[in-house]
């Protein structure tokens, strides 16, 4: 599971924290989630891609707006420094983003001891 799809923050911290505790000292977490900053220009650039490339692959024009409208009832996007709190609350050090694709961030992280 994905952990967008927990809108409760403290949830959220409290996801990674059953990861966390499932994990010997020193292992480490690889997640991936939707992140972006909403309401910047990076932001907007990056929901226009992406529905750009859901267009060119042929899906319909209503299909993308339900997908929009999902993203802001369903989804917790959060802007990658947030995400990468939330993951080190959950008993990690410091995330390191190791990928970006469009909206998709990833991370790594040690479980601390």
């Amino acid at each position: 599971m994905r952990s967008q799809f927990i809108l409760d923050k403290q949830v959220r911290v409290d996801f990674f924290r059953a990861i966390a505790a499932r994990m010997i000292p020193g292992g480490i977490l690889a997640t991936s989630d939707l992140a972006s900053e909403a309401g910047t220009a990076q932001h907007e650039a990056l929901v226009g891609v992406w529905m750009n490339m859901m267009a060119g692959a042929g899906i319909a024009p209503e299909a993308r707006t339900k997908m929009r409208e999902a993203w802001n009832r369903d989804v917790a996007m959060l802007p990658p420094a947030e995400m990468a709190a939330i993951i080190e609350a959950g008993g990690f050090d410091v995330p390191t983003q190791f990928h970006q694709a469009g909206l998709i961030h990833a991370w790594f992280a040690r479980r601390r001891a």
